[in-house]
């Protein structure tokens, strides 16, 4: 922000008005900065809860991968399970959903 020089007819000295107007400009730009790192602060903490989030996703989902392989895996070995497997596989990758939304909201809370 630009600074703003008053012009006085009588030069080193200000009327009351002029020193009520030089405060007043300063107290807006001085709000001004602390407004902006106020929306910094904000910037940088929502931007660690989306890597928090993204870590926690990226690793459920590699888990769900790893389950669903070993899902299909084990159906193949045992053809007459595949009806359980499946079943357990599901009810992994919904716990790991769970996981992910209780993971977002909680670092949502520190934000």
């Amino acid at each position: 922000m630009s600074d703003i020089e008053l012009y006085s007819a009588v030069t080193g000295l200000r009327g009351r008005s002029e020193r009520a107007l030089m405060r007043a400009v300063a107290n807006v730009q001085a709000g001004t900065v602390v407004q902006i790192a106020r929306i910094d602060a904000a910037a940088q903490r929502h931007g660690a809860v989306a890597d928090g989030v993204t870590a926690v996703t990226g690793r459920a989902l590699q888990h769900v991968a790893m389950i669903s392989q070993a899902e299909q895996q084990l159906a193949q070995t045992v053809p007459h399970a595949s009806g359980r497997l499946s079943a357990i596989a599901d009810a992994h990758a919904l716990a790991m959903q769970a996981t992910v939304i209780d993971a977002a909201r909680a670092l949502g809370r520190l934000a």
